[in-house]
């Protein structure tokens, strides 16, 4: 039987990698805001959102997870990514 320590042992090395994943994706958006300025391209893209969460909310019915919850939480990352590419 597995103990609620083993458990919550295992969710902190999942917040781990989470946390790793956000890391590795800041450094790709700072990059994708030096390209963008070099290129003279807008920050925001408003397509390339869309496509975004269209792509998460089908990751979402894979894997049997709540679009909602997952919206607000890129939203959040996305809007994020913005201020770092200025």
């Amino acid at each position: 039987m597995t103990t609620l320590n083993q458990i919550r042992k295992k969710i902190e090395k999942i917040d781990a990698v989470i946390i790793k994943k956000l890391a590795e994706r800041q450094h790709l958006s700072k990059q994708i805001g030096i390209l963008k300025a070099k290129s003279g391209q807008k920050i925001t893209d408003s397509n390339r959102e869309q496509d975004l969460m269209q792509y998460y909310e089908n990751l979402c019915e894979q894997y049997n997870l709540q679009f909602p919850l997952v919206k607000r939480l890129f939203k959040l990352i996305i809007s994020y990514s913005r201020k770092i590419q200025q």
